[in-house]
């Protein structure tokens, strides 16, 4: 593989990164909060796909941030009534699955 097209390739990863990280937020802060149930459902999937693509794309900055948006999400959706336990918990989530994870 030469130098070109390496960076060409560091490039294409770093836009998907951020495309990524931008669509999470925009699921998370926009749509999850303001729509229906069934459509807040519709946004944590959805949110959800997105944390699968930046895991398998290994994307440096969207993986961990999508990871830690699914939790507080799922956990919210699951009834959790405090934000700051949903906080709590999401975070050890979190710190576990990226420590865990290599």
């Amino acid at each position: 593989m030469s130098i070109l097209q390496r960076q060409s390739l560091i490039l294409s990863l770093r836009k998907l990164d951020a495309l990524l990280v931008v669509g999470v937020t925009l699921l998370c802060t926009a749509a999850a909060p303001l729509v229906p149930p069934n459509a807040a459902i519709g946004a944590a999937s959805g949110t959800t796909v997105l944390a699968v693509l930046a895991w398998y794309k290994r994307c440096r900055a969207a993986a961990p941030f999508s990871t830690f948006c699914v939790i507080c999400l799922g956990l919210v959706l699951s009834g959790v009534p405090y934000f700051q336990v949903v906080l709590a918990v999401g975070l050890l989530c979190y710190a576990s699955v990226v420590r865990g994870v290599p």
